[in-house]
């Protein structure tokens, strides 16, 4: 009852929903299938496989069909030939060495898939008759065939040599002994190196590129979990800002030690394969973990001037200004504090290279740092003027450790070098003086006999001297 046209529209549609369906079933198993189009008047498959040209020798029943059938694979091909490693960073978020190689096991089978189905019958059939209907499709078809034979030839050689390097980037992501990484990276670097040497497809430097960045990933990852940065702040505030630091210094150990294995194979490379050599920007392979490098620097900067800034609460100076020096040094200390508040305010995430109120916040800590740190200096050198004697000057030094020897502080007793070696030169020169003018009849206290009161006298001026 339908007309020839109302029947041709409701094939073609149930055509194109058979066609997705049979698209939407492999994506559903991770495979590209190539619907079969029901080739126009034909009935079944069977009737397809016998289709046979009309008395003028066409195949116009048919061949409409069989053009839509070759543009849908013309697409699908395409799609899995233009995917690229460098896709799974758009994908998935930092992914690591492990998801390169799932990469291209999935278009290594993708491809062989195809393949596969572009030797069937089925297919072979199709382009017959396609070729003896003189269709326009064929010759760019045919042009697209070889390149998946080229392509399939590239993942599966890839797939083969990136196989025994599995193990080793498994064990990097699963490693929990954070330290015990510096372990994978020779094996690694010089599997990689193997790679490049004996492969015919993964010795460019995008390949390269894209799995060193990958690396890098997995190593930061790590990193995170080590350092738990959401844990930082705890430490500090249970006084516990040594223990950060120390996984600070060695989280860049570690980073350092991984660099070094890298340049160490760059050089190798260059003598062992001088026409391909590993010509990459460090910056390309480097970007973000070099970001993380620097926040790992910029934490133990924090770190280390919160530890020595805590020496401050138990400080107390001497002397006649000893009070109000001493009130300052309480004052720069609550100032201090409120500081390392003002930066315990992100909350979590300090590790993340993508959070940048990090940046903001240890910008403005630094600042506030250099402030205390003139006014710190400021407090020293009076209290060292106000000393009366050299002892008490050391002993001042003394009392706040490795302090002066932050740059401010530093630069600002820089300017009393002079002054203490004087100080010491004449303190030495009147040692020499009281000695020489008491050498042959020295003070001996009264409870003492005359050799051990000799000797003891002796032995203080010793002790003034040094």
């Amino acid at each position: 009852m339908w007309s020839e046209t109302i029947a041709k529209d409701v094939r073609d549609n149930f055509d194109t929903y058979v066609a997705n369906v049979q698209i939407t079933q492999g994506n559903r198993e991770g495979v590209t299938c190539l619907p079969l189009p029901s080739a126009g008047a034909a009935k079944d498959d069977a009737d397809f496989e016998n289709a046979k040209p009309d008395e003028d020798g066409n195949y116009s029943t048919s061949v409409h069909a069989l053009e839509g059938a070759i543009i849908t694979w013309t697409k699908q091909i395409k799609n899995i030939l233009k995917l690229d490693p460098e896709m799974v960073f758009t994908t998935q978020t930092n992914p690591g060495p492990v998801a390169e190689v799932e990469f291209w096991k999935h278009k290594a089978g993708n491809l062989n898939g195809i393949f596969a189905q572009l030797q069937s019958r089925q297919v072979r059939r199709v382009l017959k008759i396609l070729d003896l209907s003189k269709s326009t499709y064929n010759g760019p078809f045919a042009k697209l065939c070889k390149e998946v034979f080229h392509a399939r030839g590239e993942a599966n050689n890839i797939v083969k040599y990136l196989r025994p390097l599995v193990a080793w980037f498994e064990g990097l992501e699963l490693e929990a002994d954070f330290p015990r990484l510096e372990n994978h990276f020779k094996p690694i670097i010089h599997m990689i190196l193997l790679v490049w040497k004996s492969s015919a497809y993964y010795n460019t430097p995008a390949r390269l590129v894209v799995l060193l960045r990958q690396i890098c990933n997995t190593l930061i990852r790590q990193a995170t979990i080590y350092l738990n940065g959401d844990t930082i702040f705890e430490l500090i505030e249970a006084g516990d800002a040594h223990i950060i630091v120390r996984m600070l210094q060695t989280t860049l150990k570690v980073f350092g030690k991984f660099k070094q294995v890298y340049f160490e194979y760059k050089a190798k490379a260059l003598a062992e394969v001088p026409d391909n050599s590993w010509r990459i920007q460090n910056n390309a392979i480097f970007v973000r973990l070099d970001s993380f490098l620097e926040r790992c620097h910029d934490i133990l900067d924090m770190a280390q001037t919160i530890v020595l800034f805590n020496k401050l609460a138990k400080i107390e100076i001497g002397g006649t200004k000893g009070k109000t020096l001493s009130t300052s040094i309480a004052q720069i200390y609550s100032d201090f504090t409120q500081a390392v508040e003002n930066i315990k305010s992100i909350g979590q995430g300090i590790l993340e290279v993508e959070n940048k109120e990090f940046e903001n916040a240890f910008y403005e800590f630094r600042s506030r740092m250099k402030e205390l740190d003139r006014r710190l200096g400021s407090v020293i050198v009076q209290g060292f003027d106000d000393a009366a004697t050299v002892r008490g000057k050391f002993r001042l030094l003394d009392s706040f450790d490795s302090l002066i020897t932050r740059p401010i502080v530093a630069d600002q007793l820089e300017k009393k070098h002079s002054s203490l070696i004087e100080a010491l030169h004449a303190d030495v020169d009147e040692v020499q003086g009281i000695f020489s003018a008491f050498n042959n009849d020295p003070p001996i206290a009264f409870n003492l006999p005359p050799i051990a009161g000799s000797l003891t006298w002796s032995r203080g001026l010793q002790d003034r001297a040094s």
